[in-house]
């Protein structure tokens, strides 16, 4: 497995059979220019636009949404949060993600 940063808070994993997951892709409003990257799949924590950017990533990605998912050699799974200390009243709902791939289990 290979974890690259892109800035922020987005990643690129690849698998060892070549499958890409993108975290939290990112507007180039936030300052910093979005890389070229191809995806299989994208995560968004929360729908704002510095972690919500899905057409910033290229390709035709699966936005994994909440819940436990499998798609070729990655299963993600959603464990609902809040995004702030008011049980989300102020920033709303926020899904931090479970990737499991490679044997090896991301959070």
């Amino acid at each position: 497995m290979k974890i690259k940063w892109l800035g922020h808070a987005s990643f690129k994993i690849t698998t060892k059979n070549n499958t890409s997951l993108i975290t939290d892709p990112y507007s180039n409003d936030i300052g910093l220019n979005f890389p070229n990257e191809f995806a299989d799949i994208i995560t968004m924590s929360h729908s704002h636009f510095d972690h919500n950017a899905v057409n910033a990533v290229l390709g035709n990605p699966v936005i994994m949404e909440e819940g436990v998912h499998n798609y070729k050699d990655i299963t993600t799974r959603t464990i609902r949060s809040s995004h702030d200390e008011f049980s989300g009243k102020h920033r709303g709902a926020n899904n931090i993600f479970l990737i499991s791939a490679d044997d090896m289990n991301l959070c």
